[in-house]
């Protein structure tokens, strides 16, 4: 026989298992040392339970539970105004963090491309010459800045001739021809 679940165990120590798996749950609980040991301890717990206090629950408990409960407990009209409190504060937050982007950013990013507030051709540009700058000006650059900059640059060559060349032949499946070189 299988081992009985530990729901039929506990029907069989209350007398609620039906007769005739009763039978078999009875005689493997006798062969098998851990639905023994099961039995026993439901039958220890049993006997702890009622062996303590015989008295009744008193009868104002509940109002007793429900009266500390609530001191505990913050009224209604505290809880929102708590909930009120921490939305503004996230409010500030992000606020606060838009005002030091644009500080650090200005009002302006993003707005022209970097070519026009440079002022030079961009099409005299080579890419060999853009990826030396990218070398040497990175370096120096916190993570952050150096990150913000290539991908400036990135779209920035995004726009080049030899780029859209590049694009061109890979769509085309065909040699690039850069006129750069």
């Amino acid at each position: 026989m299988r081992h009985p679940t530990p729901g039929e165990l506990l029907e069989l120590h209350f007398g609620e298992l039906d007769t005739v798996p009763r039978a078999a749950c009875e005689a493997h609980a006798r062969d098998c040392a851990a639905c023994r040991a099961l039995l026993a301890d439901a039958e220890w717990a049993e006997r702890g339970l009622l062996a303590g206090p015989g008295d009744a629950p008193p009868t104002d408990g509940l109002q007793r539970v429900l009266a500390a409960a609530s001191v505990v407990r913050a009224p209604r009209g505290a809880r929102i105004a708590a909930c009120v409190l921490r939305c503004w504060q996230g409010v500030i937050v992000v606020a606060l963090g838009y005002l030091v982007f644009l500080a650090t950013w200005g009002a302006n990013y993003r707005r022209e491309p970097l070519s026009a507030m440079l002022e030079f051709d961009q099409s005299r540009v080579t890419t060999p010459a853009v990826v030396a700058l990218n070398e040497t000006a990175i370096e120096e650059m916190t993570l952050r800045d150096g990150y913000r900059y290539e991908q400036n640059m990135t779209t920035e060559l995004g726009e080049h001739p030899d780029s859209r060349e590049a694009q061109a032949a890979f769509r085309e499946k065909r040699k690039p021809v850069f006129k750069s070189e």
